[in-house]
């Protein structure tokens, strides 16, 4: 066994054994351990971080865009007949400018005097639906194609009228 001789100013000397060093360095050690934490229990909280950071990253900025509608006037700006657009847009601002409409004042600008019928509501249910399945112009034009009907009536009136 070996021992350790210290002097300090002032004292006697003091002397160390090596084996009492090393109990107070297991010592120490035991209480760190018992601080510490298992490696288990960090990995789990470092996955659950990164997680939480991954989830942040991918969804921060990402507003839900239906609630982001345009007020009245900046769709009214695309329906003018200058504006050089697709009848695909022109149909997309039209049913922008009617749910705006229909939100800041309740008036229906596919319906007669303003008001809601049911009949507005489906063809605005059915012009959006086609929005929804195209994606190019050409698509858009067949389904719409697909999905107007001609009024006999109407169509025969303007036959005569263009005949005259």
């Amino acid at each position: 066994m070996k021992t350790n001789i210290q002097f300090f100013a002032g004292e006697e000397p003091v002397v160390v054994k090596e084996e009492d060093n090393k109990l107070e360095q297991i010592k120490k050690l035991k209480e760190e351990l018992e601080k510490s934490v298992s490696i288990e229990e960090y990995n789990k909280v470092m996955q659950e971080n990164k997680s939480l950071v991954d989830e942040y990253i991918n969804n921060r900025g990402q507003d839900k865009k239906e609630d982001l509608k345009p007020p009245i006037t900046y769709a009214q700006t695309f329906l003018k007949k200058d504006s050089p657009m697709s009848n695909r847009d022109y149909i997309k601002n039209a049913l922008e400018y009617r749910e705006s409409m229909l939100k800041e004042t309740g008036y229906d600008v596919f319906g007669d005097k303003g008001v809601s019928t049911e009949q507005t509501e489906k063809v605005a249910r059915v012009l959006g639906e086609v929005l929804e399945t195209t994606e190019g112009q050409a698509e858009f034009r067949l389904k719409l194609n697909e999905v107007l009907k001609d009024d006999a009536v109407l169509v025969a009136s303007l036959r005569n009228k263009n005949r005259n």
